[in-house]
């Protein structure tokens, strides 16, 4: 990834006030009945994004998932159920499809309120343990045809996918997802999150109508 053409990250807001209230509410204090506030942001996002992922039929919706820590001590993994419920109620663009395949091994707990609150060292080890499922799910694909479990050495290859995250912030997080899934063959059209920090000052990063412009990465 180094060098390369930065990602494209699409946002439905900016991390402050109220929806970063939100945010902090259902990941932290197990308000998962916030999901209806932050399905719709996140479902909006998502549509915004689809024109980044081409003609693709199919395009993976990748989750960033949560640390073995984290999903202890929540239990649940917040980003896997804002996906669920967006795509439960039919608000995926339709060639979008759900696409668990991503895990982050031999996390150590780390106090102080999640990703955001995380030091620079703590964030890059959390990131550094990015890696594929041994074996890789991915959802039904066009005309209704089943998804099905594949081996991580060829499911992935050749297909578009869209990382999904809650908060971008350095960017850290997602650009290791991006170089896991492209190990594996894929191409990451774009990131997609919920809320982004704002854009350093001078950032040349413009929103487009209805979408937060995040600052790339990579």
């Amino acid at each position: 990834m180094g060098g390369s053409v930065p990602l494209p990250a699409v946002a439905a807001g900016s991390y402050r006030d109220e929806l970063a209230a939100a945010l902090l509410g259902f990941k932290n204090s197990q308000r998962v009945g916030l999901a209806g506030v932050l399905g719709p942001a996140l479902a909006g996002a998502l549509q915004a994004a689809a024109p980044l992922a081409g003609t693709a039929d199919t395009v993976l919706v990748v989750p960033v998932p949560s640390t073995t820590a984290a999903l202890a001590r929540r239990g649940y993994a917040p980003v896997a159920v804002l996906l669920r419920w967006v795509s439960r109620r039919g608000l995926l663009p339709p060639q979008f499809h759900g696409a668990d395949v991503l895990r982050v091994a031999g996390t150590p707990f780390l106090r102080g309120g999640g990703q955001k609150a995380k030091g620079r060292r703590a964030r890059a080890r959390t990131v550094s343990r990015m890696s594929l499922r041994s074996r890789i799910w991915w959802g039904p694909g066009p005309g209704g045809c089943p998804g099905g479990w594949g081996d991580r050495g060829g499911a992935l290859r050749g297909r578009v996918c869209v990382v999904v995250d809650d908060v971008l912030t350095t960017g850290a997080t997602a650009a290791a997802a991006s170089r896991a899934l492209e190990s594996a063959g894929a191409r990451v059209a774009a990131v997609v999150v919920v809320a982004a920090t704002p854009a350093p000052r001078g950032s040349a990063a413009t929103p487009a109508p209805g979408e937060q412009a995040a600052p790339p990465f990579r």
